[in-house]
């Protein structure tokens, strides 16, 4: 999916063939992947990343975009998928915001799903409705719509996860406003790359998208009070939430 690097300001013109030797001459080993290291990170700045996952022999390498995302969203998890090509990652689904010990709802929780690339740090089996901490970004798969609020959409906006069975795990169709933009720059290629972070149900969300489809769609460049149309993959790590070591030892001993 080389189309995703745009979202962190490679053009499509750029020749990513090269990227997998830049990331591993000049990056270091991801924390949590493969133990001898192959797998790696390669720091942009801003939280801004470049993931390179090795893969098997007949895969072959892919690089794909990562930002540190300094916020934490609440996950109740559901489940988490695993695909043999990617041993070290882990898909979750589950509902965001949860509702507190003793109350029934809550007004912000909406179900999500995300990719993690440290699923080794998450115990065997983990519990359904387990809540997590996740640090997570969406990367834009297509936007359908940069502008006003339509009429008819409710004032919190719409989230969702994709259900089909043909869509890809981890994506999210949202239609949300954006609270904030920022500036980031991509010193590989010199260009400026936009954050932006959506107003999603009780948790701000960061997301990035090509200001290349955006041209080739007609769309204008998003600012804050535009409300966001889109698909996004959604990627990230875990921030929080885990049974600490001593108390999964004592249920593996009883």
């Amino acid at each position: 999916m080389d189309f995703l690097l745009e979202c962190i300001g490679f053009p499509p013109e750029y020749d990513h063939d090269g990227l997998p030797d830049l990331v591993r001459q000049l990056g270091e080993a991801t924390p949590w992947r493969d133990p001898d290291g192959a797998d790696r990170r390669l720091a942009l700045g801003g939280g801004l990343e470049l993931r390179l996952d090795e893969g098997d022999q007949l895969a072959g390498p892919d690089v794909w975009p990562f930002y540190a995302s300094p916020g934490r969203l609440r996950l109740a998890v559901d489940s988490v998928d695993l695909i043999p090509d990617a041993p070290f990652d882990g898909l979750l689904r589950g509902l965001a915001n949860p509702p507190r010990p003793g109350f029934a709802n809550s007004e912000t929780s909406f179900r999500f799903t995300t990719w993690v690339g440290d699923r080794r740090r998450l115990p065997r089996p983990l519990e359904s409705g387990h809540v997590l901490a996740v640090s997570t970004a969406g990367f834009a798969l297509d936007i359908a719509q940069v502008g006003g609020r339509p009429r008819g959409l409710r004032p919190e906006g719409r989230i969702s996860p994709l259900g089909g069975d043909e869509d890809p795990g981890g994506c999210v169709e949202l239609h949300l406003p954006i609270l904030a933009a920022e500036e980031l720059e991509n010193p590989i290629t010199g260009l400026a790359v936009q954050r932006l972070e959506v107003h999603a149900p009780g948790t701000p969300l960061s997301v990035f998208v090509s200001r290349w489809q955006l041209e080739a769609d007609g769309l204008r460049t998003p600012a804050v009070g535009d409300w966001l149309r889109g698909t996004f993959l959604f990627s990230g790590r875990i921030s929080g939430g885990l049974p600490s070591p001593t108390r999964r030892l004592g249920r593996a001993f009883g």
